[in-house]
């Protein structure tokens, strides 16, 4: 191999990895973690959301109420305002939603908990890997991962408190 091809190949490896460097690493930074005070939504009055009414119905740690708890987290993202991120791609909240319906639907018997939901439905894309965002004004761009962790504890300590009031017969 002659020297200037060798030269050349050097000089393109280089260049490919300063673009690495420089344009990838904001793609592949970590994101800071999400303060636990961000919501899909306002966290006030989830008392009266209809799906909460039937999870208070529902046993507790039983299939029925783990499928409630994943199908309330889809509501609340299809009602958020904010924009997520798949892929790159921005989607309003109704899109988002869908798309989770999908896969949820897609491996319904193999999903048992709401935290499997979370880490292996709602976290990330199948096709490539990459994380799914949430953008919200004012506040960041963070993990979707995160924000659901958010819900779900609000959720639950909800029910928990709610479940504390009711009077035992």
């Amino acid at each position: 191999m002659g020297r200037r091809l060798k030269n050349q190949i050097q000089f393109f490896i280089s260049a490919l990895m300063l673009y690495s460097l420089i344009f990838c690493h904001a793609a592949f930074s970590e994101l800071p973690p999400a303060p636990e005070d961000l919501f899909l939504q306002t966290p006030k009055g989830i008392e009266n959301d209809v799906l909460y009414s039937r999870l208070m119905k529902a046993e507790p740690g039983s299939q029925q109420q783990e499928h409630l708890k994943i199908t309330y987290l889809i509501a609340r993202i299809r009602g958020s305002n904010y924009e997520f991120i798949r892929n790159d791609q921005p989607f309003k909240g109704a899109r988002a939603a869908q798309h989770m319906q999908t896969k949820y639907r897609y491996v319904y018997g193999q999903i048992r908990t709401v935290q499997e939901f979370i880490d292996n439905i709602a976290s990330h894309s199948e096709r490539t890997g990459a994380p799914y965002l949430i953008r919200i004004p004012g506040a960041g761009t963070f993990y979707l991962r995160d924000i659901l962790l958010n819900e779900l504890r609000l959720l639950e300590t909800t029910l928990q408190k709610s479940t504390e009031a009711v009077p035992q017969s």
